[in-house]
């Protein structure tokens, strides 16, 4: 590459350092092909190689502006990216507490009276076959809605779920022994164990929905392109 693009990368490059590795190289990467580019459009229009260097820096701008403009488009989007997040994170905590609250209302509404806080077995079976299939649905949803960022958030709501699941047996716990109950760990761990398992399964069916909807959606953009 001709010095004078080289040493305008490397200034680039330095009013980019607040940028991420990995994004930097990549905006370096292609400001790199659209010089090259320029220049040998240039070249094979009749022009010198040096010619065609300063007309092609003169065109692209000071360092400063470009690195600018780019920094500009990296903070938006990463203000996307973070609401996003927090959308996935909301949304998925908000949606499955109320799909789990459901149950219970409908019940209330046809007996009069709120469910007992200790269901019977049967009732126990239908909750979590419910609690299964409404958070399976809320994942496939938020997966396909918002695909770059369903799994970390996803991963955080259900991080949240289990810290909130802890401190209630904890309470729990402690509410027994100060009772002089029995307390059953056996319980507590089966709970936990399931509860891991279907956070598992969760966030395996978020990756592959989110994995085909940006499969699907880049089969379009080469489409269209």
């Amino acid at each position: 590459m001709h010095k004078l693009l080289q040493e305008y990368l490397t200034a680039v490059s330095t009013h980019l350092s607040g940028m991420p590795v990995s994004r930097r190289e990549e905006e370096l990467r292609e400001m790199r092909v659209h010089l090259r580019d320029a220049v040998a459009a240039d070249v094979e229009r009749g022009v010198s190689e040096e010619d065609a260097v300063r007309n092609t820096l003169s065109q692209f701008g000071a360092s400063e502006v470009v690195a600018s403009e780019a920094m500009s488009a990296w903070r938006r989007e990463r203000a996307k990216s973070q609401r996003t997040f927090w959308t996935v994170v909301v949304g998925y905590l908000t949606s499955g507490y109320l799909l789990d609250l459901l149950p219970l209302l409908l019940g209330a509404l046809a007996n009069g009276h709120i469910a007992a806080v200790v269901p019977s077995s049967a009732h126990a079976a239908r909750m979590a076959v419910w609690g299964v299939a409404n958070s399976l649905v809320i994942v496939a949803v938020l997966s396909a809605m918002f695909p770059r960022q369903a799994v970390s958030g996803l991963a955080t709501a259900m991080a949240i779920k289990m810290l909130l699941f802890a401190t209630f047996l904890v309470i729990i716990s402690l509410t027994l022994a100060h009772q002089r109950q029995e307390i059953s760990l056996s319980s507590y761990i089966l709970m936990g164990v399931t509860m891991v398992c279907g956070y598992a399964l969760q966030l395996l069916v978020a990756w592959l929905v989110s994995r085909v909807r940006l499969s699907l959606a880049g089969r379009s953009s080469r489409a269209h392109g």
